[in-house]
């Protein structure tokens, strides 16, 4: 568990570092935002579909795997939704908002996200 809160702690501080320096170096800014109300609606459609089956997915998984694997870990339902959420918001923002490049920041996020989750199974599989 130790060796979880390190890891989570080192990817916080890159999240923030990697985040400011991209900000910096590719004059990324929020304030621009070009995305139409079709796109965002769209884009609204997208993840709460996705929140929706996360919802419904992480009931049913965890009633049926938690009692079948006493180690069963929340955070296995819980990455592949964020990366998924990244992915969506990614690709809306580098199709319908390409001025502000957030979508640079989408693809670092999914980068540590797949560490992150990379990372859990290594240290905690499912038994």
């Amino acid at each position: 568990m130790k060796e979880l809160i390190i890891i989570g702690i080192v990817l916080i501080i890159a999240v923030w570092l990697g985040e400011r320096f991209l900000k910096r170096k590719l004059h990324i800014t929020k304030k621009t935002n070009t995305m139409d109300d079709r796109a965002k609606s769209l884009q609204f459609f997208a993840l709460a579909i996705l929140m929706i089956g996360f919802v419904i997915g992480s009931i049913m998984g965890s009633v049926t795997l938690a009692t079948k694997y006493e180690n069963f870990n929340f955070v296995y339902f819980l990455g592949p939704y964020l990366i998924l959420v990244s992915m969506v918001r990614g690709f809306m923002d580098w199709k319908f908002n390409q001025p502000s490049k957030q979508w640079i920041l989408q693809i670092y996020t999914i980068f540590l996200l797949f560490i992150l989750i990379i990372a859990i199974f290594l240290i905690d599989p499912l038994k």
